[in-house]
């Protein structure tokens, strides 16, 4: 999607290969004692460390201090945060790939599989389940990679540090991890010379995935030829297509060049004394000399522009009758050299403006005239050598690509003469403003992430946070009335470096894809001799013990449940003052609050579907008299923005019972606390919601845009919710709001093209829902601000006469849920699978809630990883344990579908063969309350009370029942509640994958499977998956409760 208004404050900028796509990022630790103080110096000579220059940092309230090692060269940051006790270290290295055989992302992987100091298998994996980390990833970026983690603990730290560098700088590299994580021939069955020949491999497979992404796709060939000629214009994840050339002598010598200290870019972030980690990095460093850095050479400029067309593959989900409105087309130029950290501002500043939606000449030009209905890939990328911007748009017909372009230029040109609005650049700089001031968690981390970048290309890391300096130089700028004639100038109307790419799609690519692979193995199986297939399966089986040998891993340093603290380590407190809960904390001049509303039970089941629609539009339309450009410049100006969502809240006693909610947020800076409350009230009491029915079919454009786009790198996602819903209400809910049967039912709605009907539906809506019906407030701030924030509260909202539902409304018929098992299979355009098998077991409050929680931590990662992931060769695996009593299993970008479901069925037979000891039992606690005391923003601390009702009492005895919890436990829970289905225990399995590759019995629709949008499909089971209908017969037995069964 396009950029907002707040993309000039980039932090946190650019997605990266990622060593596992499921969450790790969940902990906290204990804080430790040991600080380092501004008010010391820093030493100028250290551990063969010499001081280069230490710099305040005023906008984050930071101090930076840069070291350079004597022997090797290897450079460190270190920002010191006060206030911060998240504590982050990463470790870069520059790895420009030379082709895309995926080099550098496949060796990302490998390295993380076990080091000469920690010779164990999959030592990141292991490490995760050994911490209490914030954070643990690594980032394969075009140019660079990097290895963050963030913990609060200071033992933990210490760990995580010493086995990084390890890893880094001294991995194993075997033979066998880099057949598992790259690239091996292997039989279907390894051990069987008679089954299909396959290409397996962890990376593989993920590039197989996100390369079915059409958007993924599109931007990797304009990048390509953006950028000709240079590392950029290669796949550094790795294509397809050349990874199997990649060879194994080829990654251990890439990784010689590469990771070596003299190309090493360290930084830390936090309150830990720095100096401790310099002496660990010089004694990691002993052995090593200095040596040649690796460089990056700049882009040749083009002589003149390029324009290109090219095929690529089909959307996830097309809407009848716009088959061909599926091009996509972008135009890209060369920007700056990354190393001018104020034009690299000045370009992100103007992105913001031109992209903003919708006052953003853009959004007028390409979306609000009706030329497109969605932005792609557009904006300002400064993430590589020579920065780039693109104007991109997606799903229009190819014809109207001439006019696009003009419009384009147009735009441009309009800009250059008459500039841009002030009150557009005033709420910009407004927005910039409150996000240098708003905390959010892992703050180090979202720094890492474009410090590393601009360290490598500018050696100036620490200038790309003066913010509010170079923003002084753009107004001034401004002010002469020169900014916009230098930067459009420059850079758009008289730049050649321009290239304009067309993408059409080809129904047809996931199957000549398909067809080149089967070509290729062909062509190797017919050379096979009886000796190289005996010599395959002995390769396969050798991995395949490997894979099963669990090893000892008693030389890994770990954290203990000594280390997790038996009371909750954070106690909400709050005070409630009628409906209003009152939260006081540190929140460096912010202020935040929160409605809920509850949504009658009785709202009539045609309108549900809509309710999602609702709380998209609600801010975005207009309010009072306001239309939506004056709502617009009035909540950028004076708010961080203000957002409505439908909260889907489960009873925590019982399966079955929901409540739905409105949830109503915005934040300010103190000073603009008057004018958010009124905002807020202005939209709650009087939206505009029929003030420009084109603009209402553009969100619903862009709604289901966005949502097609996510179903290929997203499937998992999609997948469990599928898989969910017909297991509780809340459930159904929530893939009625975000899943399938939400895109299905906006693809039907721009289908009629009825947006008068769309209205009234949303006004009748606002009737239920735009009321006082049980409302609560929750307010954030700081103690000198609050009184005067509770006292606007509610003198401009709580006291606004605010509507009750009519009483006419509240003896409707309640909609009916009845609880479903099935099995479907849901085709898409990709070349790997997503397979989420749910089951239904016990509501939140039961003593075997948090039981299953931890027994999905233990499984994950003892298990479905070894099975799925590493056996597979799916990206990942994972399983999980709801609110709402639903359990789930979900694999992503996964070569197989029957070998995973058998894997889920057989959870129960693992628990009691698997020779599990108390160790894993305290990784998998250690696991799991990283997600449990996860470090939180002011206004989350007490979201958990506020908005689902779960008190510290609960809280607390479900942290004991964990820490008290044996694997007795475990194997009781997993036994009753994940073993064979029941007739009260449902389960149910949606697969997301291509039908083509699908199981013959998958295919054919046997052993009660569904392929979705068949022609045979039941219509009493389509409807059921909308969310919408009910059993055969069940019509007349509509109760007027919640209940679901």
């Amino acid at each position: 999607t396009c950029p907002s208004v707040q993309t000039m404050f980039r932090l946190a900028s650019h997605h990266h290969h990622s060593t596992t796509h499921f969450s790790l990022n969940r902990s906290l630790g204990t804080l430790s004692h040991k600080f380092y103080s501004t008010s010391t110096s820093p030493p100028s000579e250290i551990h063969n460390w010499h001081h280069v220059k230490s710099t305040p940092i005023p906008d984050f309230k930071l101090h930076a201090h840069q070291y350079r090692h004597q022997v090797t060269g290897a450079k460190f940051l270190h920002l010191h945060a006060p206030h911060d006790d998240t504590n982050t270290f990463a470790i870069a290295f520059p790895t420009p790939p030379q082709d895309s055989t995926g080099i550098a992302h496949v060796l990302e992987h490998s390295t993380l599989c076990g080091s000469q100091t920690y010779p164990v298998r999959d030592l990141f994996f292991n490490m995760v389940k050994r911490s209490l980390n914030t954070y643990m990833n690594a980032w394969t970026a075009p140019d660079c990679t990097s290895y963050p983690f963030a913990t609060r603990n200071h033992a933990d730290f210490q760990n995580l540090m010493g086995v990084y560098l390890d890893a880094v700088l001294k991995p194993r590299l075997s033979r066998e991890d880099f057949a598992q994580e790259g690239h091996r021939l292997e039989f279907d069955e390894a051990d069987d010379p008679d089954s299909p020949l396959k290409i397996k491999g962890v990376v593989y497979n993920e590039m197989k995935g996100a390369m079915s992404a059409a958007s993924s796709y599109f931007m990797h060939h304009l990048h390509q030829h953006t950028f000709p000629g240079t590392i950029y214009a290669h796949n550094s994840g790795g294509d397809p297509k050349d990874i199997p050339n990649l060879t194994y002598e080829q990654l251990k010598d890439f990784h010689k060049k590469h990771y070596h200290p003299s190309n090493a870019m360290v930084y830390t972030y936090g309150t830990f004394d720095f100096t401790e980690q310099l002496k660990r990095l010089d004694e990691a460093f002993a052995g090593f000399e200095a040596s040649h850095e690796v460089t990056i050479d700049h882009v040749k400029p083009l002589a003149e522009p390029q324009q290109l067309r090219i095929t690529g593959p089909a959307e996830a989900m097309v809407r009848e009758g716009e088959e061909d409105k599926q091009t996509k087309f972008a135009m890209s130029f060369l920007t700056n050299p990354r190393l001018d950290n104020y034009e690299t501002l000045c370009l992100s500043f103007v992105s913001g403006l031109l992209f903003d939606e919708p006052r953003g000449p853009f959004y007028k030009a390409l979306i609000e005239s009706g030329l497109a209905p969605d932005f792609c890939g557009s904006g300002y990328d400064s993430s590589s050598k020579d920065t780039c911007f693109v104007v991109g748009v997606q799903n229009v017909a190819e014809d109207t690509v001439p006019q696009i372009e003009e419009a384009i230029h147009k735009t441009f040109k309009q800009v250059y003469e008459e500039g841009i609005e002030q009150s557009l650049i005033d709420s910009s700089l407004h927005m910039t403003e409150l996000g240098i001031k708003k905390k959010s968690t892992n703050f180090g981390v979202n720094l890492a992430n474009s410090i590393i970048s601009a360290w490598m290309h500018s050696g100036n890391p620490e200038e790309t946070l003066f913010i509010t300096t170079n923003l002084e130089r753009i107004k001034e700028e401004l002010k002469e009335g020169t900014f916009f004639k230098r930067v459009i100038g420059k850079y758009f109307l008289n730049n050649p470096h321009r290239v304009t790419l067309t993408m059409v799609p080809d129904e047809k690519h996931s199957e000549k894809l398909h067809k080149v692979e089967e070509e290729r193995i062909n062509a190797v199986a017919k050379t096979l001799t009886e000796e190289d297939k005996k010599a395959i399966v002995e390769r396969g089986i050798k991995l395949k013990e490997n894979q099963e040998n669990k090893g000892d891993n008693s030389c890994l340093p770990t954290l203990t449940t000594q280390d997790i603290s038996r009371k909750i380590p954070e106690p909400t407190e709050v005070s409630v003052e009628g409906n209003m809960m009152i939260n006081e904390q540190s929140t460096n001049g912010i202020s935040y609050v929160t409605f809920m509303v509850d949504i009658p039970e009785t709202m009539p089941e045609n309108l549900i579907p809509y309710l999602p629609i609702f709380a998209e539009v609600l801010t975005r339309m207009g309010a009072d008299k306001m239309d939506k450009l004056q709502l617009a410049e009035k909540m950028e100006l004076y708010t961080g923005g203000i957002s409505s969502d439908i909260a889907v809240i489960p009873s925590l006693n019982e399966i079955g019972p929901c409540q739905l909610r409105l949830k109503f947020s915005s934040l300010c800076l103190d000073r603009n606390i008057d004018r958010m409350v009124e905002l807020m009230r202005q939209i709650y009491t009087r939206p505009w919601l029929d003030s420009d029915l084109a603009y209402l079919r553009s969100i619903l454009e862009q709604a289901a845009i966005g949502m097609s786009n996510g179903i290929v790198s997203s499937g998992h996602h999609f997948a469990r919710l599928m898989a969910a819903s017909t297991l509780s209400r809340s459930d159904a809910y929530g893939e009625l709001f975000g899943g399938l049967s939400s895109l299905e039912a906006l693809n039907r709605i721009l289908m009629e093209n009825n947006m008068d009907s769309v209205v009234n539906m949303l006004k009748e809506i606002s009737q239920y829902v735009l009321t006082n019906n049980n409302i609560r407030v929750l307010l954030t701030a700081e103690s000198k601000t609050m009184g005067k924030f509770k006292d606007t509260v509610e003198k401009n909202f709580l006291s606004a006469n605010l509507p009750s539902v009519p009483v006419e409304k509240l003896t409707q018929e309640n909609i009916h849920f009845h609880t479903l098992s099935r099995k479907v299979f849901v085709p898409i355009p990709a070349q790997v699978n997503f397979v989420s098998t749910c089951l239904q077991t016990v509501p939140f409050s039961h003593d075997d809630s948090p039981l299953l929680g931890l027994a999905s931590r233990l499984m994950s990662s003892n298990f479905l990883h070894t099975e799925v992931r590493e056996k597979g060769g799916a990206y990942g695996c994972s399983s999980s344990y709801g609110q709402s009593g639903v359990f789930g299993y979900a694999s992503y970008r996964d070569p197989h579908t029957k070998k995973t479901l058998s894997t889920y069925d057989r959870v129960a037979e693992w628990i009691h063969k698997a020779n599990l000891t108390d160790t894993d039992m305290q990784e998998a606690k250690l696991d799991v309350f990283q997600g449990i005391d996860y470090p939180k923003t002011p206004h989350q601390k007490p979201s958990a009370l506020f908005m689902l009702g779960i008190t510290d009492q609960l809280r607390q005895k479900r942290r004991e029942i964990i820490l008290d919890s044996t694997l007795n436990d475990m194997k009781r829970v997993i036994d009753e509640h994940l073993g064979e289905p029941t007739a009260d225990k449902h389960r149910s399995t949606v697969i997301l994958g291509s039908l083509p590759d699908a199981p013959e019995f998958i295919r054919s629709q046997q052993d009660g499977w569904i392929v979705h949008g068949s022609h045979n499909m039941d219509p009493v089971e389509a409807e059921h998956m909308l969310g919408l209908g009910e059993e055969e017969g069940e019509a007349e037995t509509k109760k007027k409760t919640s209940e679901q069964v």
